[in-house]
């Protein structure tokens, strides 16, 4: 049994290794090969063990890893439970790929053809990598090519002509060391630090890329002057389309935390001069209105002394990996409290109110805590309708709170420059036509507030027709006052560009300063991972308001929610439970130390981890001398259920196993009689009467007496306490043998 789980290590350990290697390289960062190392050793002893294990220590084995699981979700507060799934998801996904890997490669050993499929996709990853440029780590390249080396001194042995042990198993597990040998001199020899050029494959290559790039130009140029299709996705440069095509090429991946809003907006980039048939960004300076915007809110929320802030705004937790080919931009909620990158690399800016970084050649990880607001509550629009007078103190007092007291870029001063600014920049002279301005005046009739104007916009524009295919903007339809006009008294029809800048326009003609974003909007799910695709783009307005910043509002047709929380209610869109986490990575320099209170509670579990995984130890170990108790009942029954002679026969086994632990097996072709006389040099030979007794009654045909019981019992005896004397290790063995 030893050789053939070696034989299956020496396949599925490499295999296991290398592609976590690969994955861990491109999809994460720090201490990769320590995380691979292990996963890939656990998973694979503890899947060899399950193969070829006895019955009795693949239930044990089972019995703990489902008790150990059990005991995680069960017994662990759901607080330490949501750390152990986001911060540490990427294991679970790395424990996922290798149980996958294990048992495809598991069912490929164990025939010819499956051995050479194995060795030629090893092969063939290589070629590939090679080929596009890619540049695996060398201990990958080396653990690969030592299974395609596997594999065929497998073939030889299969095909060899030998005599004496001739499994070809066997010859693998005692060939392995050497292959250990060749895998640690590959390491050992230097590289050269200078690949291979494949002038001739890039030259096509980039003449290719070439051509794509012209082809999407061209699209891109006709969607933008609203007479050409155009596919659905984050653009810098929005305009309309005549018809937008689905586009489900994954941009990025989201997992969520505890509390969540119902729908997630992912600010991407946002624009606030509109030409009359595109957008374009002129406020592109660097500044921190990020984290300004959040500390607006909290203000805002603390001016009323009686004000509990989970009415109005709550925190939640968002980690995201961009794909190697998305845009430059760190796409995350508004209201940040903490980003943090995951690479200390990663040179992350803040420009405008848009966060990009220098594109890398992988993927791209973050985190995000942020608020989100309880915007369609009453009491939020009540709040933000009858905003009380500024307070410098009470702006002081949220500074200190969030640890930014001592910067003066965060001062009260520049808290009312800042102000200043976003109505300067995102509220230009808009103007409309007699007829719109007719209309409008009978639309807001009545309304005694910013909030109540957004809303009647807000209403109007939703109560609209969505539509992919709203047909190519007429050329005459040039300037703000004549797409307001198209739009709402002639087609009253068109997708989230159409209604997000038409909310935009309509805002800022009511003297309320306004943005358009794009993005995407997401709908996420509590403790799980979304794929978020081009399909997922979306454009929308942002509005803003004194002591509140900015909020998000949704004009496009079928994709509002009128959802919102009651103060102290735990069943709607978002819980009451706080999310904690604690990343060991760096922070940007638009990081906000926002979340430090937080963190702080955050850092009490530190504390209680280690109660639970001694409580979770204890626990398998104590499902673990269940399980063994019960097979040992469960095996006395079957005894003792048994008849007379299949006790004799279970006794005789048993001491031949315990004669196997000192060293003692019967040869191949050697009768009992032989054996008896060549053991008892080793052994006592009154310790081997039972095998005389056996041979009597196996060859001899007599009949079983209750003495010849009665002397096997007794060599059983006999054996057991001359094995336990043997030492600790023989004893447990024993221990082992006859489990």
């Amino acid at each position: 049994m030893i050789k053939k789980m070696l034989y299956d290590a020496v396949y599925i350990l490499p295999v296991l290794m290398a592609l976590l290697l690969w994955y861990l390289s491109d999809n994460s960062a720090g201490r990769i090969y320590i995380k691979s190392g292990i996963i890939s050793i656990t998973v694979t002893a503890v899947g060899i063990l399950l193969l070829h294990l006895k019955a009795e220590g693949k239930i044990i084995l089972s019995g703990i890893l489902i008790s150990a699981v059990l005991a995680v979700f069960f017994i662990c507060p759901e607080e330490l439970r949501e750390r152990l799934l986001t911060e540490h998801v990427d294991i679970l996904i790395c424990i996922s790929i290798a149980a996958a890997v294990f048992f495809i490669t598991r069912l490929l050993i164990s025939f010819s053809a499956g051995r050479l499929v194995l060795g030629l996709t090893m092969a063939t990853l290589l070629i590939a990598a090679l080929a596009m440029g890619e540049s695996p780590d060398k201990l990958i390249v080396v653990l690969m090519l030592g299974t395609v080396f596997s594999v065929a001194a497998d073939e030889i042995q299969v095909r060899w002509k030998k005599k004496g042990d001739t499994g070809h198993r066997e010859h693998l597990a005692a060939i392995s060391p050497f292959i250990i040998l060749f895998i640690i001199c590959i390491l050992i020899a230097p590289v050269s630090d200078k690949p291979y050029d494949w002038g001739f494959v890039k030259r096509i290559v980039a003449s290719a890329a070439e051509q794509i790039e012209k082809i999407e130009n061209k699209m891109a140029k006709e969607s933008v002057k609203g007479y050409g299709d155009t596919f659905i996705g984050f653009s810098e440069e929005p305009g309309f389309g005549a018809e937008l095509k689905p586009n489900d090429h994954p941009v990025l991946d989201a997992y969520f935390g505890a509390g969540v809003p119902f729908a997630v907006y992912l600010y991407g980039k946002s624009f606030d001069t509109f030409t009359g048939r595109e957008w374009d960004k002129s406020y592109t300076e660097e500044s921190a209105d990020r984290k300004m915007d959040t500390l607006e809110l909290v203000y805002g929320v603390s001016l009323d002394p009686d004000a509990d802030s989970n009415e109005y705004y709550r925190d939640s937790y968002l980690r995201l990996r961009l794909q190697d080919d998305a845009p430059e931009y760190l796409f995350a909620p508004d209201k940040i409290l903490k980003l943090n990158t995951e690479d200390e690399t990663l040179n992350v800016k803040e420009a405008g109110g848009d966060l990009y970084y220098d594109r890398t050649d992988g993927a791209v990880s973050y985190s995000v805590r942020y608020y989100y607001i309880n915007n369609n509550s009453p009491s939020f629009i009540k709040m933000a309708a009858d905003m009380r007078a500024d307070d410098e103190n009470v702006w002081r007092e949220v500074t200190e709170e969030y640890s930014v007291s001592d910067n003066s870029e965060y001062s009260y001063d520049n808290y009312l420059v800042y102000r200043e600014r976003m109505k300067s920049v995102y509220l230009p002279e808009t103007k409309v036509s007699e007829r719109m301005e007719s209309f409008l005046n009978e639309l807001m009739e009545g309304a005694d507030s910013d909030m109540e104007k957004l809303r009647r916009i807000e209403a109007l524009l939703s109560s609209m027709e969505y539509s992919v295919n709203p047909g190519p903007m007429p050329p005459e339809v040039d300037t703000a006052e004549e797409f307001l006009d198209h739009l709402i008294f002639e087609t009253q029809t068109g997708y989230c560009v159409y209604y997000a800048t038409a909310f935009v326009l309509l805002a800022r003609y009511e003297g309320i300063p306004a943005r358009y974003v794009q993005g995407f909007r997401v709908i996420p799910q509590k403790y799980s991972a979304v794929t978020v695709t081009g399909n997922s783009a979306h454009a929308w307005p942002e509005c803003y308001i004194n002591g509140v910043g900015w909020v998000i509002f949704e004009p496009t047709p079928g994709y509002k929610v009128d959802r919102y929380w009651l103060n102290g209610d735990d069943n709607d869109i978002a819980d009451m439970e706080s999310v904690s986490f604690n990343h060991t990575v760096s922070v940007n320099a638009v990081s906000a130390d926002a979340a430090d209170e937080a963190e702080g509670k955050a850092a009490g579990y530190n504390g209680s981890v280690l109660y639970y995984a001694v409580l979770i130890m204890v626990i398998t170990v104590i499902v673990t001398l269940f399980l063994m108790l019960a097979i040992i009942v469960i095996r006395k029954l079957q005894f003792f259920l048994m008849n007379d002679e299949k006790k004799f026969v279970t006794m005789f086994e048993h001491n031949m196993r315990m004669l196997h632990i000192t060293g003692l097996d019967i040869g191949a072709g050697e009768t009992l009689e032989e054996f008896i006389h060549r053991a008892g040099a080793v052994v006592p030979s009154e310790l081997l009467g039972f095998v005389t007794v056996y041979e009597e009654y196996l060859y001899k045909g007599a009949v079983l007496r209750q003495e010849d019981m009665e002397k096997m019992r007794k060599a059983n005896n006999a054996l057991m306490g001359y094995v336990k004397n043997l030492g600790m290790t023989k004893r447990l063995r024993l221990f082992w043998t006859l489990f």
